[in-house]
């Protein structure tokens, strides 16, 4: 197989490469270059970059860092240490890439020395875990890589303007500005006015001639958050500066040609609102030819300990307060809430938890959760909902059953739990006798 090329200075790793490259069918051809970033560096990237397929391979697992390897044209990037099987499966989707016979054309980018610093940082503290989120750092870096419109979506909190930002800081117009418009935030009058700009005289009010945010934007990023938001009367404006790249001010016949790359996102679903006529169907095509769907903090769970830890070093560093660490009962309560304000709720939530916190240790009492008033009813009966819907779509029977069982379940958990074991205070606490509590805990 010497179609897979290994550049490592590390001997372990390079034992793990050839027994993995050894595993594979000797018919495959095609050439593989998988290079340990962290030993032999980026010196090589420029003589390799063109017919190969370049594979990285890195202990650190930073997400812009991640994403920075992708935007410069890697093709997948790998956490050491390597598990073979995952570099298996990672060379054999590569070759099978290569038989396709596409060349790769890469784009340039912003220095290296972009990889480190804040962008690491912020992103840190909204993906968390590395691997749950490899897809979506893989494809923002693409996206970077390249100069079409992105369509970012998620719900509110999960970080989509930090994405755009990345995405921003990793392009080729990262020199340029980053303008960011909220739609939702500027009533339609002075929307319209805000984003084309205006001459004087255009409107009452209009004193002088003023460039748009469209104009601002020019040779950089322009973000629209919340574009579901857009009034439909701005809309096929905005479609036609997109497709004539020019842009014309309030009160003025005369088009300014413009040069600027459209990020937007939304909190909405927009295929649901196209169908209600509120949002144009041709708009939406031009502005998502990259979409990046941002999931909730309650479907990774498993990211929430990395999440925490990372917010609160960056908490600790700016506020200066010697916390050392958190109690089990501190990260327990942290799993359980629903999060319904994404990382930012956890955000603002570890920041409270440092300002009041006095011992060094983080504590469940601490913890200042939305939800310890009536809105974890409403967060608990949703949640319920949802999967009470989702059980009798996907369940053929039982299902009455199966949420009763499951919930009386985590009942009698929590309480023992509450009660240390007790069963007596527990069935108490419950309201049921004993030999209940004993059926159910069966």
């Amino acid at each position: 197989m010497d179609r897979v090329i290994l550049f490592t200075r590390d001997a372990s790793l390079r034992i793990e490469g050839i027994a993995a490259v050894e595993d594979l069918d000797d018919s495959t051809a095609g050439r593989v270059v998988l290079m340990d970033i962290d030993t032999v560096g980026f010196s090589l990237l420029p003589d390799l970059k063109g017919e190969n397929i370049l594979i990285a391979l890195t202990g650190k697992n930073a997400p812009g860092y991640i994403m920075k390897l992708v935007s410069l044209g890697f093709y997948d990037v790998l956490p050491k240490p390597v598990d073979r099987e995952e570099l298996k499966g990672v060379i054999r989707k590569a070759l099978r890439e290569l038989k396709r016979g596409e060349r790769i054309v890469y784009l340039p980018s912003s220095p290296l020395e972009d990889l480190r610093g804040e962008l690491c940082e912020e992103l840190c503290s909204i993906v968390g875990g590395y691997r749950s989120m490899k897809e979506t750092l893989k494809l923002t870096g693409k996206a970077a890589a390249v100069d079409s419109p992105v369509l970012i979506t998620g719900e509110s909190g999960t970080g989509k303007e930090l994405f755009a930002r990345a995405i921003w800081k990793l392009s080729s117009r990262w020199q340029g500005p980053f303008v960011a418009v909220n739609c939702s935030a500027i009533p339609e009058t002075l929307l319209e006015a805000e984003l084309f700009g205006y001459e004087k005289g255009a409107f009452t009010g209009a004193q002088g001639s003023k460039p748009g945010l469209i104009e601002e934007a020019n040779y950089g990023i322009l973000f629209l958050d919340e574009i579901g938001d857009l009034p439909p009367a701005i809309q096929p404006k905005l479609l036609r500066v997109l497709q004539e790249k020019k842009v014309r001010r309030l009160g003025s016949n005369r088009e300014i040609p413009v040069n600027f790359r459209l990020i937007s996102a939304t909190n909405r679903d927009l295929r649901e609102l196209r169908r209600e006529g509120k949002f144009r169907e041709d708009l939406y095509y031009r502005i998502a030819t990259i979409h990046i769907h941002l999931p909730p903090l309650r479907e990774r769970k498993e990211d929430i300990p990395d999440l925490v830890h990372c917010i609160l070093r960056r908490v600790v560093r700016e506020t200066g307060k010697p916390v050392k660490g958190y109690t089990e009962r501190f990260m327990e309560r942290i799993l359980s809430y629903p999060w319904p304000g994404n990382v930012r709720e956890l955000e603002n939530t570890l920041r409270k938890a440092v300002a009041l916190n006095s011992s060094g240790i983080l504590g469940e009492e601490d913890l200042r959760l939305e939800g310890d008033g009536e809105e974890v009813k409403d967060d608990l009966e949703r949640a319920l909902r949802a999967e009470v819907r989702r059980l009798l779509r996907e369940r053929p029977g039982g299902v009455y059953r199966g949420i009763v069982e499951k919930v009386s379940r985590i009942v009698v958990e929590e309480a023992l739990r509450e009660t240390e074991g007790n069963q007596l205070l527990a069935s108490k606490l419950l309201g049921i006798n004993r030999l209940t509590l004993r059926r159910k805990m069966g």
